[in-house]
């Protein structure tokens, strides 16, 4: 998603958060990290640098606390309505019942926003029957990036030229990316396809 211009909005924590803005910043891409903490408290410890490669890329991180302000509980829950805010829709990736994430997945309902979760890699394990629920509620399955891509294609269809000398869209299978090699060879049949996070 990165790679094609979208920019990527999570919280800058460890973990699934961290993994989104380094993807990112790793695709040359745009993100956007949203603190929990003051912009000049070094939180997560040794984040500081990272920041740093997410301005060079063009990103952002940005709080609404005083600058020197510690991160605490209840900072957490208050950012996941920015992270949801900001963007046209939010992604849940795991959450159980107490998880935060669900914390995010309801601000984005009630701002407004598109709600996709990947589905459980295990139906029955408590570390996902928060996603169980959510699209059980109907929000949208998710198993592809692909499916962002096309959920979003007539809203931002005017990027299509500029995702085609980027990537070279393949239009007789529309949005499965090749490389420039392909295109090179086969004009506009690729028997070899790529996806952008696989170039």
């Amino acid at each position: 998603l990165a790679k094609i211009g979208t920019v990527l909005i999570s919280g800058m924590a460890n973990g699934v958060d961290h993994t989104v803005h380094k993807a990112a910043v790793d695709a040359g891409g745009k993100t956007v990290g949203v603190l929990a903490c003051g912009m000049a408290v070094d939180y997560p410890k040794g984040s500081m640098a990272f920041r740093e490669e997410i301005y060079r890329t063009g990103g952002a991180c940005i709080s609404e606390l005083l600058p020197t302000e510690r991160p605490s509980r209840s900072y957490f829950a208050a950012r996941n309505r920015l992270i949801s805010g900001l963007g046209a829709g939010v992604i849940i990736f795991q959450a159980g019942m107490k998880s935060g994430a669900l914390l995010t997945a309801n601000h984005a309902v009630n701002q407004g926003k598109d709600l996709f979760c990947i589905p459980p890699a295990d139906l029955f394990s408590a570390n996902y029957c928060g996603v169980v629920s959510l699209l059980r509620d109907g929000a949208i399955p998710l198993f592809n990036y692909l499916d962002i891509v096309n959920y979003y294609f007539n809203e931002y269809s005017d990027k299509l030229d500029e995702l085609n000398r980027k990537f070279k869209i393949s239009y007789d299978k529309p949005f499965v990316f090749r490389t420039s090699a392909d295109s090179a060879s086969e004009g506009t049949n690729a028997e070899n396809p790529k996806s952008a996070g696989e170039q």
